[in-house]
């Protein structure tokens, strides 16, 4: 049972850390007058887990469905309209 919880945990902060950096990245484009959906922030996510060996904690599937949830939540809000995903909600 422990190790269910400390795995859920990991899974869970390193979602929360591609969530916020997925709506910063979204938000920096749209400052510039750009724009960035899922398709290529997956792909950059790929890319990156050679880099950041902390992304490779979480499966790639449950990454890629945070990245589809943010994708959904800014065409229905908007991106300023989504929120930053905080450890403490």
């Amino acid at each position: 049972m422990q190790t269910f919880s400390v795995r859920t945990r990991v899974y869970g902060n390193v979602c929360r850390a591609v969530w916020n950096t997925g709506l910063e990245q979204r938000r920096e484009y749209r400052r510039r007058g750009g724009s960035i959906d899922y398709v290529q922030q997956a792909r950059e996510m790929a890319e990156a887990k050679s880099e950041h060996p902390w992304l490779k904690a979480a499966p790639s599937h449950i990454l890629q469905q945070t990245l589809r949830d943010l994708d959904r939540a800014c065409r229905t809000h908007g991106t300023f309209g989504v929120r930053w995903r905080a450890k403490q909600r």
